[in-house]
């Protein structure tokens, strides 16, 4: 199925020096649409489907705060040490200075 693409380059009848959307169906068909009518249509079509119009970068804004937040969660996650202190299961492996470890059997002894 052949779809519209943008075309940086003035079109044969498109009167904009901007560029145009351009696609080429099946059949032969050429259609040539000005950059303005192509808008136009396309946020009618948002409106109609209750999409909000937006740009690449109020997305990318919005997706740079969230990763953010989601980077400082897990950051506090990663300085809580002692969760993996006390944690029982499989995968972690706890290695203790041999002071340490001799510490804590003289004081279980005591």
């Amino acid at each position: 199925m052949a779809s519209m693409r943008w075309y940086a380059r003035r079109g044969s009848d498109c009167c904009c020096p901007k560029g145009h959307h351009f696609v080429r169906l099946e059949d032969g068909t050429q259609i040539e649409v000005h950059p303005d009518t192509y808008e136009k249509q396309f946020h009618a079509y948002l409106e109609q489907i209750g999409v909000k119009p937006t740009t690449w970068s109020e997305i990318m804004h919005q997706a740079e705060k969230e990763w953010k937040e989601y980077c400082r969660v897990r950051d506090a996650f990663a300085e809580n040490c002692q969760q993996w202190l006390d944690y029982r299961g499989f995968g972690v492996r706890i290695q203790r200075p041999q002071v340490l470890t001799q510490r804590a059997r003289r004081e279980k002894s005591q």
